[in-house]
């Protein structure tokens, strides 16, 4: 067995599973949210609303790619826990 590509294949599901998960469960703001968003947009004042758009859009992409990060480490240790619990 490859466990190269079987790992590879591991994280292409973990990717899909957490791309359906935010997909459906990820649609709505909350209040809290929408605020943080608002800061930031005063924070960046200064800017033309194309630079407060680009610089969103890098933050907004950054925070996807760690709240993916987060998401798919919780799954492997639960799984690592399942099996070690023998759950």
């Amino acid at each position: 067995m490859d466990m190269k590509k079987l790992c590879t294949d591991a994280d292409t599901v973990l990717e899909l599973l957490y791309n359906t998960y935010y997909e459906h469960v990820c649609t709505d703001d909350t209040d809290e949210i929408k605020q943080a968003f608002d800061d930031l947009y005063n924070a960046l004042s200064d800017k033309t609303l194309k630079e407060k758009d680009t610089i969103i859009d890098l933050v907004c992409n950054l925070c996807r790619l760690h709240q993916q990060s987060g998401f798919i480490a919780a799954l492997k240790l639960a799984h690592r826990l399942s099996h070690e619990l023998n759950i």
